[in-house]
């Protein structure tokens, strides 16, 4: 078993460098995370990073792959999996949007991987490339980090609106498209040859471009979806005022009505106390006055009853 410390800053920049595709996994759901789950991720996250840190290092450390170069290579494949199971823990009900980004990791790393390898291969010709597996983590950081902030703002559009304007039967069926590539992708990396690298270097770039498409394609689509929203949702609203309005109006229509009624008791009580009064009927009047008051009264006292 070699174990240096060499071996071990090599795993930590291999096991860093795997962190900004690692974090697409979780970033573009942030806003449906609360405070206190943000701050477990965050622990369990860097926790994870240690403990792949030490396994990687005693796996490499053992000498059971033929190279390191392909060591690092082979536990690339597995070194993604506990950060994309915490990720799928604290957002369980974003699997389909968890998958989708997955396929997407892998073919990117894909793509990534054989542009880094035809670039070595063509900067050292006369050196095999198990020799240069340092540099090759190197560049593979430098390409990823180009692409984290492009993929990670579409990841984030793509899911702004996942629970109002995306449904599971949508993302199972446009999951499939990425997970079938990705799977492609994988089998290709198989073909771990120098003299097959940059034979595969022209179908991954033809791969590259299929994925940017197919990303265009689905945020357009969902902008044309986004944009029906805003139509629905302002015809809704204005329904919502044209009820308010015609609500308005029918009690406007029963007050004026109520007021009319009133308007004419009113008019009734003034011109009997005037043919009273023209007739010089005092007793009469006071008399018909009393009456109206207590009436009033009345009606006031059993209005006052009534109200809770």
């Amino acid at each position: 078993m070699s174990f240096d410390m060499m071996t071990v800053g090599i795993t930590a920049v291999y096991v860093l460098i795997l962190q900004p595709f690692a974090l697409l996994q979780i970033l573009p759901f942030r806003r449906f995370l609360t405070r206190v789950q943000k701050r477990y991720i965050l622990i369990f996250w860097c926790l994870l990073i240690v403990l792949e840190v030490g396994l990687v290092t005693a796996i490499v450390s053992l000498d059971v792959f033929p190279s390191r170069q392909i060591a690092y290579w082979r536990l690339g494949y597995l070194v993604w999996i506990p950060q994309f199971v915490l990720a799928l823990c604290f957002t369980r009900r974003f699997w389909a949007g968890h998958i989708f980004i997955a396929a997407f990791r892998i073919l990117f790393s894909g793509i990534i991987y054989t542009v880094t390898r035809a670039i070595l291969l063509n900067l050292y010709p006369d050196r095999p490339l198990p020799s240069l597996y340092f540099e090759q983590i190197l560049l593979y950081s430098a390409l990823s980090l180009m692409a984290f902030p492009f993929l990670l703002r579409f990841f984030t559009n793509i899911f702004r609106h996942f629970e109002v304007a995306s449904t599971r039967r949508y993302w199972r069926i446009i999951t499939l498209i990425p997970v079938l590539l990705a799977a492609e992708s994988l089998y290709l990396s198989l073909l771990d040859s120098q003299e097959k690298i940059l034979d595969l270097l022209l179908p991954r770039l033809m791969l590259l471009l299929v994925i940017v498409l197919l990303m265009a394609s689905i945020r357009s689509g969902q902008r044309e979806v986004y944009r029906e929203l805003q139509v629905f949702e302002k015809e809704h609203e204005l329904q919502q005022q044209l009820v308010s309005t015609a609500h308005y109006v029918k009690l406007s229509e029963t007050s004026r009505q109520r007021m009319a009624v009133l308007y004419e008791k009113k008019r009734q009580h003034i011109d009997h106390l005037l043919e009273l009064v023209r007739h010089r009927d005092r007793e009469g009047a006071l008399a018909y006055i009393e009456r109206s008051v207590r009436s009033s009264a009345a009606r006031s006292c059993r209005s006052t009853a009534r109200t809770p």
